[in-house]
């Protein structure tokens, strides 16, 4: 005798296949495809692990701050640096965005040169001239100037060029920028000028001058042009007799 499947419903198999309806499952299958879409665009457009990195050695990371502080102080002077293509006029702006009496740099361009005033914290002004012209010294003069900022500024490339503390402090003397050289009464007229821009108080009487302070930098730059080259070229001169052969060979293998 067979037995049969029995009907009482406390022993009846409760392992039956159950299915899904077909709305659900097509519903499944598109959040499937929606989740691996939104994986694989997160993994190439966002994920850091798909990005490219890019080591670059410590001596040339290094080498290229060194450089960047070594620039020459007439382009970090300036709030914003100047070129020579610019136009004419005030460039530079108030430090903390206020009027021409705040904190902050300001520079007029004239031509190949700049003039730039400086009002620090304690309302102290400093005044800065110089060319925007690449002719003041050769490629290789303008070289040994930049190794002198460099090795003023930068302790382990004193060291790596056994540089000693006599030197380093006569580096030091030598080291200003490349500013034009200016007598007291082309000074004092500038700074002059300046004074009356800080002082107007309506924007005709600052235009006005600035107008003069061009004028005065354009009539200034050409006739000191020859005067500030030749100190700039006996500076280099001396400068390359204040280190030795090998000293200059080894800048030239480590940072020259």
């Amino acid at each position: 005798m067979t037995d049969s499947p029995s009907t009482d419903p406390d022993t009846a198999t409760t392992d039956r296949v159950r299915t899904l309806p077909a709305w659900l499952s097509v519903l499944l299958i598109l959040l499937c495809l929606a989740a691996g879409g939104g994986f694989l665009y997160w993994y190439f457009t966002g994920n850091v692990l798909s990005r490219t990195t890019v080591i670059i050695p410590k001596e040339e990371l290094d080498k290229q701050r060194a450089q960047a502080a070594s620039a020459p102080e007439r382009q970090r002077w300036a709030r914003g640096q100047l070129n020579i293509s610019d136009p004419d006029g005030l460039h530079a702006q108030p430090g903390d965005g206020g009027g021409s009496n705040a904190q902050g740099s300001w520079s007029v361009k004239a031509g190949d040169a700049a003039a730039t005033a400086r009002r620090d914290a304690s309302g102290r002004l400093s005044y800065r001239f110089t060319y925007l012209r690449t002719d003041l010294l050769s490629p290789d003069q303008y070289q040994t100037m930049v190794a002198t900022w460099r090795l003023t500024r930068d302790e382990a490339m004193a060291k790596a060029v056994a540089l000693t503390p006599e030197q380093l402090v006569a580096l030091r003397n030598e080291a200003a920028s490349l500013g034009i050289i200016m007598s007291p009464e082309d000074r004092a007229r500038v700074e002059g000028q300046f004074k009356t821009y800080f002082d107007a108080t309506t924007d005709p009487a600052r235009k006005e001058a600035v107008n003069q302070i061009v004028s005065a930098m354009k009539e200034i730059s050409p006739r000191q042009f020859e005067p500030t080259r030749k100190q700039m070229v006996e500076r280099v001169e001396r400068i390359r007799t204040l280190l030795t052969p090998e000293q200059w060979e080894a800048w030239k293998k480590t940072g020259g």
